[in-house]
């Protein structure tokens, strides 16, 4: 069953992906109603975050990246993200905390 729904996620976001380099807002649309669906995927938050970043929706994508960094507190990865977020946003002194 863990695996099926890894799976689903998993085409959901490749699906987000592909939609977004046409139209990033019905792929935000797509990703919005699976977090419905599973509220506690890292892996969603991190999607949303990245296609709001690309649409350079900085403060949107800095919302979705710390949900993913709450869950995930010690991910370098996200860590990076919600840093390069405040920078995008002029915001310096935040992103060195």
């Amino acid at each position: 069953m863990a695996e099926e729904t890894e799976t689903k996620i998993q085409n959901l976001i490749l699906r987000a992906e592909t939609l977004a380099k046409k139209n990033w807002i019905q792929a935000i649309n797509l990703l919005e109603d699976a977090l419905i669906e599973y509220p506690s995927n890292n892996r969603l938050y991190l999607a949303l975050g990245d296609i709001y970043a690309r649409a350079n929706q900085y403060r949107k994508a800095l919302t979705h990246f710390q949900s993913a960094l709450a869950q995930d507190p010690t991910n370098k990865h996200l860590t990076l993200h919600v840093g390069n977020c405040y920078l995008a946003l002029s915001e310096y002194s935040l992103e060195l905390v």
